[in-house]
């Protein structure tokens, strides 16, 4: 059997929660953490996603060694810089679209 994978999701608020329902859902997955600076996004996660808990920052997440990836469902012109601290992080990453917002910073993560 294969160990499970772990996630982390940054953002919860236009997409965030269908991101977040899908993969909590997935057989041998767990969403660990759920980092969003509003009080009220993470109050949501906490009481639909008991298994889940909700972080103001993503300080200490990056460094969890139990997290395998990252998911990004964040405002677009924060894709790249928080792909690019995950990818550094030694962490796999699922950005919702677009990846960045220049051609340059996608080949920089590449």
């Amino acid at each position: 059997m294969n160990k499970p994978l772990v996630l982390a999701q940054f953002g919860c608020g236009y997409w965030g929660p269908n991101l977040l329902r899908n993969f909590s859902v997935l057989p041998d997955c767990s969403v660990k953490y759920v980092v969003d600076k509003s009080a009220d996004r993470r109050a949501f996660v906490e009481r639909n996603f008991p298994r889940t808990r909700g972080v103001e920052s993503c300080n200490g997440v990056l460094d969890d060694p139990e997290i395998d990836a990252i998911i990004i469902a964040t405002p677009a012109e924060t894709h790249f810089s928080l792909a690019k601290q995950a990818l550094h992080a030694g962490k796999h990453i699922f950005v919702e679209k677009p990846l960045a917002t220049r051609a340059s910073e996608v080949d920089d993560l590449a």
